[in-house]
């Protein structure tokens, strides 16, 4: 649907003279074409209802192009591409009228160089080739004007093409309408996550990332004020099923159309309108060399398939940032294809569905209407043999935890932020205690046991490298700890080692549920590490 004819009385193009009255042009052309009377005019039948059609498709596209739609983003920026060029006949003579050359102009036209090279990974590659020093060396991993300066060193307006300058026209008009912002081109982009309103230098809010577990802040790239932070905050909230963030409901959890994960606050419970999105990669294959690397990396792949395999009660712990969600979703290419998967989550994180197509996968979340036990509960009756839990971080998850451990599916795997299986133990315990469920200390330990039998600690060193610290087998015995934490594999300056031998309950379990073919193969395993201990050959 074209403007002409719907905007005649907006504001004419000789007296747009800079950027702001550029900007309220535009608002108001948009403004007029969803208001006008489409009814009026010397238009067919046909046509009139293919425009009436059109504007609500606009209209549609306005109201989610905040959210992560990314074809409703698209189809948005297409209008007001014709604007620029048809209505207020943006030139190369007058373009510079309407873009500044400061650092948020200079870092942009580089982000868009790289993305026409790598594509969502664009700004992935351009903080890896000019920042990662900063990243690895620097205590306060803060990106200022001065180190763009050093790695852009002295930019030339006149190198960018005017179609380059109309795209960050074109992007600068939508963001600041209704994108999200400064941190509108950064969200469809392969980056751990982007966080606003977490830190203020005289009332002032910039941007920071999260980079391979690295808080990095963006100095340079400021929010124009609370009130930004405020209205991309509200965009956010915009997804299906989250309820209506309010001063009584201070926090939500939004899933994102791209699948990304939003955690929005305003005041009073916060002091400040803030968020926090977690970006999940979403690769059909996860490959666990990829994810486990250096010497030693292909005995603990090994090991986690015949943990899988054996159907253990697994858990993956770990501070947040340090890869569980990704580990965990690589294992589940261990599960044999005929068992069923359930997964309940907060939010949607694992994506199991779109990276294991043709697989049994349901997945569940916590909706305003639908509690987390109530949906625990109703997972029970949907013929799963699998559970995974996306985090364990409730006490009414953990008392459902025990619950399917003990009858309700084949074996479990979920994930915790405990430092250590003490921790993971005693959080179990402590959680079954304080529901009322059990009242001695004794026997609430032993029920917090038999609910996880293999730990998997993952780290994440300043650098912000991950990997697995260890993986250990807790045995229940009689003693006051309530069991016994037997490593059987550990990470040491980079290489894994093994290190005791896997219990000949959980051997036996392996054994039984591998295909024929590959008992072998599990039989040489045990013998190569009755043969290695510590990383030493046993004589």
């Amino acid at each position: 649907m074209s403007f002409k004819n719907y905007t005649e009385s907006s504001v004419e193009a000789n007296s747009i003279v800079d950027f702001d009255t550029l900007l309220q042009a535009i608002k108001d052309d948009f403004t007029q074409l969803l208001r006008v009377n489409l009814n009026i005019g010397p238009f067919l039948m046909k046509e009139r209802l293919l425009r009436i059609e059109r504007r609500e498709e606009l209209r549609e596209a306005l109201r989610t192009c905040g959210s992560g739609n990314e074809a409703s983003k698209i189809f948005v920026k297409s209008y007001i591409t014709t604007l620029l060029a048809d209505k207020y006949k943006i030139s190369e003579e007058n373009i510079h009228l309407f873009l500044k050359e400061d650092s948020e102009y200079r870092f942009k036209v580089n982000l868009e160089k790289f993305i026409g090279r790598y594509g969502k990974f664009g700004l992935e590659k351009l903080i890896e080739r000019y920042f990662s020093e900063i990243i690895i060396k620097s205590e306060k991993r803060i990106i200022d004007e001065k180190a763009l300066g050093r790695a852009f060193g002295r930019f030339n307006h006149e190198s960018t093409t005017f179609p380059e300058k109309m795209d960050i026209l074109c992007q600068k008009i939508y963001e600041n309408y209704k994108g999200n912002g400064i941190i509108d081109s950064l969200l469809p982009l392969v980056i751990d996550g982007i966080s606003g309103g977490v830190s203020s230098d005289n009332g002032s809010f910039c941007v920071w990332l999260m980079y391979k577990g690295n808080s990095v802040s963006l100095s340079f790239l400021k929010f124009k004020g609370e009130a930004e932070i405020k209205r991309i905050c509200r965009n956010l909230c915009k997804s299906y099923g989250i309820g209506q963030l309010s001063e009584r409901r201070g926090y939500i959890v939004a899933e994102l159309a791209d699948g990304s994960r939003a955690s929005i606050s305003r005041p009073p419970f916060c002091e400040s309108w803030s968020f926090f999105i977690r970006k999940f990669r979403m690769e059909n294959i996860l490959e666990m060399e990829d994810i486990i690397t250096g010497e030693g990396s292909e005995n603990i792949i090994k090991l986690l398939k015949y943990l899988v395999v054996g159907e253990r009660l697994v858990a993956v712990t770990g501070e947040q940032g340090s890869g569980k969600t990704t580990l965990l979703a690589s294992m589940v290419k261990f599960i044999p294809d005929w068992l069923n998967i359930r997964v309940t989550e907060m939010s949607f994180e694992l994506h199991l569905r779109q990276r294991f197509p043709g697989r049994n996968i349901v997945s569940f979340k916590e909706t305003e209407g639908v509690g987390i036990q109530e949906g625990l509960d109703f997972t029970k009756k949907t013929d799963g043999n699998v559970t995974i839990l996306g985090e364990v971080a409730t006490m009414q998850a953990v008392l459902f935890l025990v619950q399917i451990a003990q009858n309700a599916s084949a074996f479990t795997l979920f994930t915790h932020h405990a430092k250590d299986t003490t921790a993971l133990i005693h959080y179990i315990r402590n959680s079954l205690l304080m529901q009322g469920n059990f009242r001695n200390e004794k026997v609430a330990l032993m029920q917090a046991v038999s609910s996880v039998r293999i730990n998997i600690h993952i780290k994440k060193n300043a650098f912000g490298e991950r990997y697995i610290e260890k993986i250990s087998e807790i045995i229940p015995c009689e003693s006051e700890t309530g069991f016994t934490e037997k490593v059987i594999a550990y990470n040491t300056k980079g290489k894994y080692i093994l290190k005791e031998e896997l219990s000949r309950e959980t051997e036996e379990a392996v054994y039984e549920r591998l295909p024929e073919n590959e008992t072998s193969d599990f039989i040489k395993y045990i013998k190569q590490w009755q043969r290695v201990k510590d990383g030493k050959m046993v004589v």
